[in-house]
């Protein structure tokens, strides 16, 4: 009992910190977007305009990217809520079988062999579904995820060329070979980065 209880607080703990991760980024995704549309000014000559337009639109993916992976991570929590009775269920049928404990309808009423396994089934069905469901959620936002973080990163970075070309006149091509040694720089700092954790 001790130990379901450990495994309660932990899963507890562990979907509050993640509730709070997940609403502050949202928060700083939908507060950048609103920080670059307040202080974007069409009235006066705009160099390369595009890329406020792509970080307004990255933004957007990103926050609505992280609003799915929210609810799809609802749906995971929900999921392991209700499968907790049915693996408590499914424990206590199992002991049934082997004779570990008696299951009594009523009294002097046992429960026959064949009720037993029947039941049994139904919650190893029930069980398994849930696995299933849990694990394409879980697929779900973990994709989710890279599209927002991904996205927000490019976002920002979309803006401040953007910033930098209106005041140092960057031309397409400039622009273009920074974003591509940008790009490299990121693949090779990720690689690295796993290969690191690997190691450990």
């Amino acid at each position: 009992m001790s130990e379901d209880n450990g495994y309660k607080d932990a899963f507890n703990f562990h979907r509050s910190a993640q509730n709070k991760f997940e609403y502050f980024f949202l928060g700083v995704i939908l507060a950048s977007l609103s920080l670059s549309v307040q202080s974007f000014n069409p009235a006066i000559e705009n160099q390369q305009a595009f890329l406020i337009y792509l970080s307004w639109f990255l933004f957007l993916i990103s926050f609505l990217s992280g609003f799915f992976r929210q609810e799809r991570l609802n749906l995971s929590y929900m999921i392991v809520a209700q499968t907790y009775p049915e693996k408590e269920k499914k424990r206590v049928l199992e002991q049934a079988q082997t004779g570990e404990v008696t299951l009594i309808k009523s009294a002097n009423n046992p429960w026959s062999t064949e009720e037993i396994q029947k039941l049994l089934e139904n919650t190893n069905s029930i069980v398994e579904l849930s696995k299933n469901y849990l694990t394409k959620y879980e697929k779900h936002s973990l994709i989710a995820y890279q599209i927002e973080k991904w996205t927000f990163f490019y976002a920002i970075y979309a803006y401040i060329i953007f910033k930098v070309s209106n005041y140092s006149n960057l031309s397409i091509l400039l622009i273009a070979i920074i974003t591509v040694i940008v790009f490299v720089t990121n693949i090779i700092l990720l690689k690295y980065y796993k290969r690191i954790l690997r190691n450990k």
